[in-house]
């Protein structure tokens, strides 16, 4: 291992990033060296332009997102050497199987370029860990939980394990008992479902890796008890906050949607009785199920009507099931009508097809699949894990004859490497926990998937809401599937079949199935990675043809779609004017008169295309993958509830495997409506009676800890109930102090017009930025620590660390925070901490407009993703 880094100088924004020096020379030398990876970097790579062929967002992003860091903080890689490091780490995995020197630099130059070509990029772990002293390399992990303490403990510990390496997990809790349920072996009440998840929705709450949050996948059969209490937790009640959350449902529940039938309640093969109800329905009024400390216990989810027949669902106060031969049933078109209507208003629950899922099982004999990974592409056995990688199918369009046509056999040759190029990854993977990586190496399933789908179609002339695409996909996707599945197969005969071979659908004695992997092909989500291509994420469209980014000096910076620029110069009317109105448009060229028609035709946004296209996209995709496909169906806002039933219907029917909407703007909608009566709300606003302010009204004062600074919330109240609120956060003058006094004031015209202080407290109360702990519990975001003191000078106590209710007079002043004797009441820290941290989807860090892609958020601005 002789030889040094050669460290070529690039030309980049902050040049102190990428000056030559000994010491980065240095730090990299002996990362590499801690690896056994030679050192001496190969001229093919000190010659690569890719710096140059990188735009000033990609080449952000990658800073941000994927090179490596000393301990300071500072880079000490470029975007080449980063591509390098990966591309050689997995080479020298060949050396495992005999290879000799001269074949492991063979595929180091292969494997180097594909990507250098922008042709492949593997996942984001890859990109992070490899080569690095965290092994860790997988996106996608799916976790058992059993019905046990130390079980489910184990497996929120595991959780922890996963998400620190960057990893995403997946969980199926049907298996612990309902809520009111007796525990036989301690003696005690369970708690129920939802307050378990509730523990791995806070363990992911301190664990960041990076810049990267874990995600959360929690999945409950349609069957379960619980499954009310479920369906509402997310959406409704803000019990969980760091999980997608999909109900897992079956081709019987499905039928029975269709003819309006009823279906059993069970839990652990047994049917849910009425007798069972109803001893829970009496441990759980009796306090014997868990609360919240200080807090009366939650009303259970069902009850039983005094006729003795009907099925209550307490929270909606209707009928929704019955007792039928002392079986508890509910009515499956009611219950899933409910999971439109809030899947309509904040884009969950999900839906997991588990019985198409285990039709295609490649490992029947292990036993049948009950989860998949937090986005649904990759559904997955027990301690299971899967790396990802995708095709940038920009790059696969030539032109003939003056015709673009798909590139078929450069796509063949790229698909071979990349192949090799993902089974090297199981073996280069370590950890992050013993179970996962034994069963991934005796599994060994890799997910090759495509990015940049909207842009070959582009180029291709054909739009993405025409039968041609649907035709394209199907193409393209056949081509990678059935290479893949070649490719597996000569590597098996090259380095064996996976350890699990005899308990796989592959073991028929035919040679041509006798594959190197399980599964090999799946559709993951590429937020970032398709932003450092500069292509389009996934199979999706483009969400917008048009972005700006506001630069110093009141400056915007326009990112246009590269072939609606180059389409707009040929016919002579590109300019910033129009520019500005594509990107008030919502990004899309539709509606804009100056715009040719044949321009409008191919450049489709995705609001442009009907739900219907997107989940026939997703099924012709879905025919030639052997995992799952993430992908979100992106709906206007007009959306109905009905037209969010009849898209859940077609993916069942397509087979799909699991199925995400997200109506445009319905996070923001949540975050102003109080989901029960809005429209009577609206009109009490409106056309109400407003109370009058005596001159002297009393009320109290609160101290609460927020994740912006200490924030002291005054309530003050009149002889009918809250009349005004102050909220002082921050020193006099700063954006923090006027939000928090903006805050106030609207808050105090709700109690002006008798909008209720509950409802008022459930619309602020879970709403997440960076949230904080404090000695009584967790506190999500400025709006949370309001609900939190309203609750507290509500009930008539204390909360968090040494915070006092204070009895005030007010004469309407506000009152100076010192006069309060407690001083500047701001966070020393708040300084240090991003300010403007929104919810719903605004980015984060750049406040431009999220995009729902792939079951996740991302900023295709500034790079920013929620997964």
């Amino acid at each position: 291992m002789d030889g040094k880094v050669q460290v070529e100088e690039i030309k980049i924004k902050e040049p102190e990033e990428a000056v030559k020096s000994k010491e980065r020379e240095s730090e990299i030398e002996s990362e590499i060296e801690r690896i056994g990876i030679k050192t001496k970097v190969p001229n093919y790579v000190l010659k690569d332009d890719f710096e140059q062929r990188l735009s000033e967002n990609a080449l952000w992003t990658f800073k941000k997102k994927y090179l490596l860091r000393n301990n300071d903080g500072e880079l000490i890689e470029t975007p080449k050497q980063a591509i390098y490091r990966i591309a050689r780490t997995m080479a020298e995995i060949e050396r495992l199987y005999g290879k000799t020197e001269e074949e492991v630099d063979k595929w180091t130059e292969k494997f180097y370029r594909v990507i250098s070509n922008k042709e492949f990029s593997p996942g984001g772990r890859v990109w992070t860990n490899a080569g690095t002293r965290i092994t860790g390399l997988f996106n996608c992990y799916v976790l058992p939980v059993h019905d046990s303490i130390e079980e489910i403990y184990e497996a929120v510990k595991n959780a922890a394990l996963i998400q620190k390496h960057g990893g995403g997990t997946g969980y199926n809790f049907s298996e612990i008992r309902p809520r009111g349920s007796y525990v036989i072996k301690s003696k005690g009440i369970a708690s129920g479902v939802i307050s378990f998840i509730r523990q791995f929705d806070r363990q992911t709450e301190v664990i960041n890796s990076g810049n990267r949050r874990g995600a959360n996948m929690g999945i409950l059969d349609i069957t379960h008890p619980d499954i009310i209490d479920f369906i509402y937790a997310k959406a409704e009640k803000k019990e969980i906050t760091n999980f997608n959350v999909s109900v897992g449902v079956t081709d019987k529940f499905m039928q029975a949607v269709e003819n309006k039938e009823y279906y059993d309640l069970e839990w652990n093969g047994e049917k849910f009785l009425a007798e069972n109800l109803k001893n829970c329905i009496k441990n759980i009024e009796g306090g014997l199920a868990g609360a919240e400390v200080g807090q009366k216990p939650k009303p259970p989810s069902l009850k039983i009507a005094d006729n003795g027949k009907d099925i209550i669902d307490t929270f909606k106060n209707r009928i929704i099931g019955r007792v039928k031969e002392g079986i508890v049933q509910l009515k499956a078109d009611v219950v899933m009508q409910t999971i439109c209507e809030l899947a309509w208003r904040t884009g969950d629950p999900g839906m997991i097809f588990l019985d198409e899922i285990n039709k295609h099982n490649p490992l029947p004999k292990v036993g049948p699949i009950k989860a998949t990974n937090p986005c649904g592409e990759q559904p997955l056995h027990p301690y299971d894990a899967c790396n990802l990688g995708s095709i940038n199918l920009d790059k696969f369009v030539i032109q003939r004859n003056g015709k673009a046509e798909i590139d078929e056999e450069k796509l063949r040759e790229v698909t071979r490497v990349v192949i090799r190029f993902m089974d090297n990854v199981n073996d280069a993977n370590k950890g992050p926990i013993p179970k996962v990586e034994e069963t991934v190496l005796r599994h060994r399933r890799i997910g090759l998937g495509v990015m940049g789908f909207a842009d070959m179609l582009i180029q291709l002339g054909i739009p993405y809401d025409s039968e041609e695409a649907l035709q394209v996909a199907e193409v393209v996707m056949g081509i990678i599937n059935d290479e893949a599945k070649q490719t597996s197969a000569e590597l098996a005969r090259e380095k064996g079949i996976f350890p699990a071979f005899n308990f796989s659908k592959y073991n028929t004695g035919n040679v041509k199935d006798r594959v190197r992997n399980s599964e090999r092909t799946t559709i993951a989500p590429t937020g970032t990675i398709s932003m450092i291509f500069d292509t389009a994420s996934g199979i999706e469209p483009w969400f917008g043809m048009v972005y700006k980014k506001n630069v110093r000096g009141g400056e915007s910076l326009y990112y246009v779609n590269k072939y609606l620029e180059k389409a707009l110069k040929e016919k002579g009317i590109y300019s910033k004017e129009l520019l500005e109105k594509i990107y008030q448009n919502r990004g899309k060229v539709t509606g804009i008169r100056e715009i040719p028609e044949e321009i409008k035709r191919i450049f489709r946004t995705t609001f442009d295309i009907p739900a219907e296209q997107h989940i026939k996209i997703q099924a012709a995709f879905q025919r030639h993958v052997d995992n799952a496909v993430s992908k979100t169906i992106n709906m206007p806002e007009e959306t109905t509830i009905d037209e969010v039933a009849k898209a859940y219907m077609q993916a069942w029917k397509t087979h799909l495997k699991g199925i995400t909407i997200y109506r445009d703007k319905s996070l923001d909608v949540q975050v102003l409506e109080t989901g029960r009566g809005d429209k009577n709300k609206e009109k009490v606003i409106k056309n109400g009676e407003a109370r009058e302010r005596k001159e002297i009204i009393e009320g109290k004062t609160v101290r609460v800890k927020t994740p912006i600074g200490t924030a002291f919330v005054t309530l003050n109240y009149d002889d009918v109930g809250p009349r005004e609120t102050f909220i002082n956060v921050g020193k006099s003058g700063s954006d923090i102090s006027a939000d928090s006094q903006a805050i106030g004031r609207l808050l105090s015209l709700c109690f002006r017009y008798n909008i209720p202080l509950n409802e008022i407290i459930d619309q602020l109360k879970g709403i997440k930025s960076n949230p904080i702990i404090t000695e009584k519990g967790w506190v999500y975001s400025l709006a949370d620590g309001i609900a939190k003191a309203f609750e507290i000078i509500d009930a008539g106590r204390e909360i968090g660390e040494k915070q006092t209710t204070l009895p005030i007079k007010s004469n309407g002043q506000e009152k100076e925070l010192k006069e309060l004797n407690t001083g500047a009441g701001v966070d020393k820290t708040k300084d240090k901490q991003k300010r403007g941290k929104l919810s719903g989807n605004m980015c984060p860090d750049c406040g431009n407009l999220l995009e729902m892609v792939e079951g996740c958020e991302v900023c295709r601005v500034c790079g920013y993703s929620r997964c």
